[in-house]
């Protein structure tokens, strides 16, 4: 199997680094910023900051097409690091972009990390419907690892392929060719860890039912972090969102509670996603643009599946407020089809928001 990447150590990958200190908590480490190279292509919306604290990184998947394998799934990346104590944390990232694809694919993906007893922990599973001629399509999925046991840990990218409406077999034909580093510098497909982070940093799966919202109607979800530590510095927050346009009643079966129902009717989504920290009106407060991720977005009927992927500028926070930061998640659904936001299983997340300590500047 390929070697991942320590970074900082591969030229190739070295010249697109920049090494840096990575905050006042010792227990960070150092960290590696990745710079944007000029004219470098983005997948997801133009965020043009989003490397956090990167440990390690694996860039060449274990293969470059994709073909349809229905319900059976394959290993795309590896990646080892270690984490000295119960309760380490580090964020786990996973992307797939794609180079060309010659029919309207569903792609999934799954990030699942085991440590030294084996015991396995899915931490997220995203996926859409790639289409034929669409470039730079991209399923992108974060969420923070918290180790039960110290030790070697592993993760890996779990991925499967297949035609939408025959996923629980090999029927149907195509392929997607993945864009690795060699066609695209920034944000390539890979798989990263970052260095370690402190015992404060952490993910939720906001709520445990499906967000039904029906065409011209808006509705929400939040999530809480609590014991967030005044005097470490700021704190950034990071989210992966997956929805459904319901293009028909019996996938997600939440669709057969939305009113307007198309099967070749397109979804417009709006999102307004507010951070702030709670204990008053003077608190800090940010509203995300859509460079950060809260862009809206239309899920074609082919596309099917949609996902949201943002993160937050850095915010310092108020040490005369509470140690309580909190997200709020907005989706209006301007026109078309009402969509189900899906939130998964305690076991197996689809949607998740996480926190960490705000990126070096």
């Amino acid at each position: 199997m390929h070697t991942p990447k320590v970074l900082g150590l591969t030229a190739a990958v070295a010249a697109l680094l920049v090494a840096c200190q990575s905050g006042p908590s010792s227990s960070q480490g150092g960290s590696v910023s990745i710079e944007v190279p000029d004219g470098a292509a983005s997948v997801s919306g133009g965020q043009d900051d989003i490397r956090d604290t990167i440990a390690v990184a694996e860039f060449t998947p274990s293969t470059e097409v994709l073909n349809v394998t229905g319900d059976e799934k394959i290993t795309l990346f590896s990646i080892e690091f270690p984490m000295g104590t119960a309760g380490e944390r580090r964020v786990i990232r996973s992307a797939i972009v794609s180079d060309d694809v010659d029919n309207r694919l569903y792609l999934g993906q799954e990030i699942i990390c085991s440590g030294p007893s084996g015991q396995e922990e899915t931490g997220i599973q995203t996926g859409e419907n790639f289409v034929k001629g669409t470039e730079r399509q991209a399923v992108m999925a974060q969420f923070t690892l918290e180790a039960d046991e110290a030790g070697s840990w592993t993760c890996v990218t779990q991925v499967r392929v297949c035609v939408p409406g025959q996923c629980s077999s090999k029927d149907g034909s195509g392929s997607i060719d993945i864009a690795t580093i060699d066609e695209i510098t920034y944000r390539p497909t890979e798989l990263t860890a970052s260095n370690p982070l402190p015992d404060w940093a952490s993910t939720q799966r906001p709520g445990s039912d499906p967000l039904i919202i029906q065409s011209g109607s808006a509705d929400s979800f939040s999530a809480t972090f609590e014991d967030v530590p005044l005097d470490q510095g700021g704190v950034m927050l990071m989210g992966t969102i997956s929805l459904s346009n319901c293009i028909e009643a019996s996938y997600p079966s939440e669709c057969a509670k939305v009113k307007d129902r198309d099967l070749k009717t397109d979804s417009t989504v709006v999102p307004t996603f507010v951070i702030s920290q709670l204990g008053g009106d003077n608190c800090p407060s940010i509203t995300l643009n859509g460079d950060q991720g809260a862009h809206e977005q239309t899920i074609t009927w082919q596309q099917h599946h949609g996902t949201f992927w943002f993160i937050s500028p850095n915010m310092e926070l108020d040490p005369n407020c509470k140690p309580q930061v909190h997200a709020d998640l907005t989706f209006e659904v301007t026109d078309g089809n009402g969509i189900v936001v899906e939130r998964g299983t305690a076991s197996s997340p689809t949607s998740v928001v996480s926190i960490a300590p705000a990126r070096p500047e």
